[in-house]
């Protein structure tokens, strides 16, 4: 046979044959196409289904205000979003240790390096895979979130693949920041209530104040009409009595008048100078504390026969303003102890801190008091002294002496310190 007419059977009888496999490969690849189609439609789908389960998880976390539950819960939450056998909490503690603190099964478990946290979690629960993801706000750690996959007897655990990890690292950072966001409300709650709680202390502290001016209103107006005021009328009673006398032409008459008006002049400007020291002496902003008390100690000494001793040194650097008021509680605490205690002796010293405070002591050697309150007609100077140190911004409080007696201890907040308050 011819070899052109070979040639001509082996083309005829090949044409069916290259079409079959070409039908065949379309068909394959036609299968391929679906079944990558199928696979792709599934990932996106469980996708979309892990990302409308994390919306909701998110949403549950923002719903509360409490920054440890927050974190408790993205714990249970990321379990149960990655399908995964455990989940554990570490939290940064205030040493700088990871402690898983809510799992009593883990209370042991502590990590100083964050980048073994993995690790140091798989010990203590067991062989598998892990994942820690970072817990943090601006930059700050809050703590570590480690995921789990345990290794099972029938196989191995299937590791986290990206979209399970990219769920993750959303959920980690959302729950960082409402943490943050919680621990922050929290304490604006916490400042607010202070701030309500200082301005109602304000309040009551301010009404006392005008009841306290009020009351020593008063008390100068009566020692104005029983004091300067009817001596100054007693004298102007002589005058014209004087008067009288001239007219008779008596002069030792008048002589004696004159001499009992000059002595009740002298009572009245006593009895003014002393009203004046009681309110503000003017060298107190000139000359200082120990200017101003001792010319008070003086005449406590002579009229009750104690022996002073005063050391101001340190409280003659409080600011003028400061001093006012610290005038007015030695003052007040000075007067107590010579009517109450009966003492012999009286001792007023300062010291400055080292945290700026001053701290004044008056302390005396007489028979001591009711600590919390005097019983014997001394709380309304008591009160007083309280009102005016809680103005200052001061602690206040009585202690027996070591060698017998009371102590008031006046304790005076840097200026700053008190401003803040």
């Amino acid at each position: 046979m011819p070899a052109w007419v070979i040639f001509l059977l082996s083309v005829a009888l090949s044409v069916p044959a290259a079409a079959t496999i070409v039908r065949g490969r379309e068909r394959t690849r036609l299968q391929q196409a679906r079944a990558f189609e199928h696979e792709l439609a599934s990932e996106l789908l469980a996708q979309a289904s892990g990302l409308d389960r994390l919306v909701a998880v998110l949403g549950g976390l923002a719903d509360s205000l409490d920054g440890d539950r927050v974190l408790v819960q993205a714990a249970t939450e990321a379990r149960r979003l990655l399908d995964a056998d455990d989940a554990v909490l570490l939290r940064l503690m205030a040493d700088g240790v990871l402690r898983a603190r809510d799992r009593d099964d883990l209370h042991t478990l502590e990590v100083a390096d964050p980048d073994r946290a993995a690790t140091a979690v798989l010990a203590a629960v067991g062989g598998g895979i892990a994942h820690a993801t970072p817990l943090a706000s601006h930059n700050e750690l809050i703590g570590i979130l480690v995921v789990v996959r345990q290794d099972r007897e029938d196989r191995a655990p299937a590791p986290f693949s990206p979209a399970e990890l990219a769920q993750l690292r959303v959920l980690a950072d959302f729950t960082a920041r409402a943490a943050q966001n919680a621990r922050l409300y929290a304490r604006l709650a916490r400042l607010k209530d202070e701030a309500e709680r200082r301005e109602r202390e304000r309040a009551r502290l301010s009404n006392r104040l005008a009841e306290a001016e009020q009351a020593e209103r008063r008390r100068l107006a009566m020692l104005l009409h029983d004091g300067p005021q009817q001596t100054i009328t007693s004298a102007a009673l002589l005058l014209d009595a004087c008067v009288e006398a001239l007219e008779e032409e008596d002069s030792k008459e008048v002589h004696r008048i004159l001499g009992i008006a000059r002595q009740r002049n002298r009572e009245a400007v006593r009895d003014l100078r002393e009203l004046g020291w009681s309110l503000e002496p003017a060298v107190l902003r000139d000359e200082g504390l120990t200017a101003a008390l001792l010319p008070l100690a003086e005449r406590l000494a002579e009229a009750h026969g104690v022996r002073f001793s005063l050391d101001l040194e340190a409280a003659e650097q409080l600011d003028p303003a400061q001093r006012s008021f610290v005038y007015q509680i030695v003052r007040e605490a000075l007067a107590n102890a010579v009517k109450h205690g009966q003492p012999t002796a009286i001792t007023v010293s300062s010291v400055q801190h080292r945290d700026g405070t001053t701290e004044l002591i008056v302390s005396d050697d007489g028979g001591g008091m009711v600590r919390d309150r005097a019983i014997d007609g001394m709380s309304q100077g008591i009160d007083a002294m309280r009102e005016r140190a809680a103005t200052l911004g001061a602690a206040i409080d009585w202690r027996p002496a070591a060698g017998g007696g009371t102590e008031v201890v006046l304790t005076v907040p840097r200026l700053a310190d008190a401003e803040a308050a």
